[in-house]
């Protein structure tokens, strides 16, 4: 089998220093105003990705907010704790009353 070379010529062109130094200054300066940008899209992507895994309750609230909404939390459960010794002793007590009577005859 015979390989086919096709030989190509390259055209050289040639561009003055002058041309590619103010085509360097003009990306550098493109970049040094994109610099902000690219930084305040970031900020803004990472605050919808917080707001995103939000449960649907705390979306929109401030911080303060659900700080309050933590502090009632652990109120209501430090009540329903208290409820539930008291409640446990009672059945303790209602359980022994029980047992002893059923032992007594």
């Amino acid at each position: 089998m015979a390989d086919i070379i096709d030989e190509v010529e390259e055209e050289v062109i040639e561009v003055p220093a002058a041309d590619v130094a103010e085509e360097i200054k003009v990306e550098a300066n493109l970049e040094k105003e994109l610099t902000p940008i690219k930084e305040t899209v970031a900020e803004v992507e990472a605050e919808a990705e917080v707001e995103d895994d939000l449960p649907e309750k705390y979306k929109g609230k401030s911080a303060k907010e659900i700080a309050v909404m933590h502090q009632q939390a652990e109120k209501l459960i430090g009540k329903q704790g208290s409820e539930v010794g008291e409640l446990r002793k009672v059945v303790d007590d209602f359980i022994s009353t029980q047992t002893s009577k059923s032992t007594q005859r």
